[in-house]
């Protein structure tokens, strides 16, 4: 008997999600004139987009590596290594959706360290909770800052809630509450045994964390949100317009969210029309925010090819 062969189900879901973001771009470019996005693209200031680029590398890429050794510094793990595992889930994660690939990729180079999933997983669990947090004081905090200009922004907005809208989301929140709960009751008959031990080595992960650890990692946490605000303020400044830096942060801090989401492969095309949307709103030219969120998508593609080249390297168990 031959080899069975293999499902195809993976290759077209990823071919499906990867023509839906470019379905999204191609929606976001269709609504503005393609040759003042080119002329705004091209009257760009070097120096600013310059460091537009080497603030988001300072943020995505270098901050957020070395968070990453921070937590796993008792593993061994040094940052030359976390920087390639770093650069190589960027890589991966372009063809995943949302930040899946990411984060599978660095728990896959750590099992591969330690022979271990459970205390790994609830590392990286408990490192992208800090992010969040770091992400949502950072906008929160610009958002208490100037609370008027929050109601501002609303105004410019036009919402109307459909007519019977409040009874079908009723009614999905009680049937997703009803299949939830079905599906826990029936998982942990099977599952109690194996639960337990997962629990235990989970507890053990987390009490390898420290205090001080924990403060250290937040604090990464708000550069890397900061550095993210800091590098679309100089985008937005390099294509001639301009913006408060806290709004930016606001609107940085609601194209991560986004980006998490498992729909295209990497947030391709629902970041950026979240992006050039928001920035829209700011009273941003459309030309402008289209051009943003498009020089977003680039910064993170070069950091994924520099991914592709530490990708071999990332797999070498050195420090």
């Amino acid at each position: 008997m031959g080899p069975l062969p293999l499902s195809n189900a993976p290759r077209q879901r990823g071919a499906a999600r990867l023509l839906l973001g470019a379905v999204l771009l191609a929606a976001l470019l269709a609504l503005v004139d393609l040759r003042r996005l080119w002329a705004t693209v091209a009257g760009a200031d070097g120096l600013l987009l310059g460091a537009a680029l080497a603030a988001s590398c300072a943020g995505n890429v270098l901050l957020e590596a070395r968070r990453f050794q921070t937590v796993f510094a008792g593993h061994g793990l040094g940052y030359g290594a976390a920087l390639r595992i770093t650069l190589a889930s960027l890589f991966v994660g372009s063809f995943t959706p949302g930040a899946i690939g990411t984060e599978l990729y660095k728990l896959y180079a750590l099992h591969r360290r330690d022979r271990g999933v459970v205390r790994p997983l609830v590392q990286l669990a408990l490192l992208r909770l800090l992010g969040a947090a770091a992400v949502v004081i950072v906008a929160g905090g610009a958002v208490l800052a100037v609370p008027a200009r929050v109601a501002e922004i609303a105004g410019r907005l036009a919402w109307r809630r459909p007519a019977g809208a409040t009874a079908v989301l009723a009614a999905g929140g009680a049937v997703l509450l009803a299949l939830g709960l079905g599906a826990l009751a029936f998982g942990w008959t099977r599952l109690a045994p194996r639960l337990r031990e997962v629990w235990r080595e989970g507890r053990e992960g987390l009490a390898e964390v420290r205090i001080g650890l924990v403060g250290e990692i937040f604090i990464l946490s708000l550069g890397v949100a900061l550095l993210r605000g800091l590098s679309l303020a100089l985008l937005v400044r390099s294509l001639g317009a301009g913006a408060r830096y806290g709004d930016l942060l606001v609107v940085a801090a609601l194209s991560v969210v986004v980006g998490v989401l498992p729909i295209g492969p990497a947030g391709l095309g629902v970041q950026e029309g979240v992006l050039a949307g928001c920035l829209v709103l700011l009273r941003i030219p459309p030309p402008v925010a289209v051009a943003v969120a498009l020089l977003s998508r680039v910064f993170l593609w070069i950091f994924a090819a520099s991914g592709f080249w530490a990708l071999p390297a990332s797999r070498l168990k050195v420090p």
